[in-house]
């Protein structure tokens, strides 16, 4: 670091230079220095990489999310998906892609109480998978809802 003073002697500023690399560059050396077990492998980091840097240029939280939303729907291949905010002890829609008016507002607000997978992972704080909502017991009363947007599986993730 090296500091900018006036004439006086009083310091009003400093310009400090770093050399590094950037995580791009970081992503890109650690492809190269490893194997690679597959394309499809190198695809999905490719993938982060790129949705990595567009996080980086969002000035507000809501375009983030749905960056962020529509990157877990790209890697999944899932055909849609929404994120959830934690407010207390409730979540509140924040992002969605693909689901109707119905299911959004079955669902603008989970709480604890609730079962369905957001809610299981709002008690728990840890990844829920229900790989069939009609053979889950504990999804049954949230099975209309489900047949009605199109959905057979979930993944909640906390975040």
């Amino acid at each position: 670091m090296q500091p900018h003073s006036s004439s006086d002697g009083t310091v009003v500023g400093s310009t400090e230079l770093t050399h590094g690399i950037s995580e791009g560059s970081r992503t890109e050396a650690a492809l190269t220095q490893r194997p690679i077990e597959s394309d499809v492998e190198t695809r999905a980091l490719a993938t982060l990489n790129d949705w990595s840097s567009r996080l980086w240029r969002c000035d507000s939280l809501e375009l983030g999310l749905e960056l962020m939303l529509d990157a877990v729907i790209e890697l999944l291949g899932a055909g849609k998906g929404n994120i959830q905010l934690r407010e207390g002890s409730v979540l509140r829609m924040a992002a969605h892609r693909g689901f109707d008016t119905d299911f959004l507002d079955f669902f603008q607000e989970v709480s604890t109480d609730d079962d369905c997978g957001c809610a299981r992972v709002l008690r728990s704080s840890a990844l829920v998978i229900i790989e069939d909502v009609a053979t889950d017991p504990d999804y049954s009363p949230y099975l209309p809802i489900a047949i009605a947007a199109g959905y057979r599986s979930l993944v909640s993730t906390p975040m």
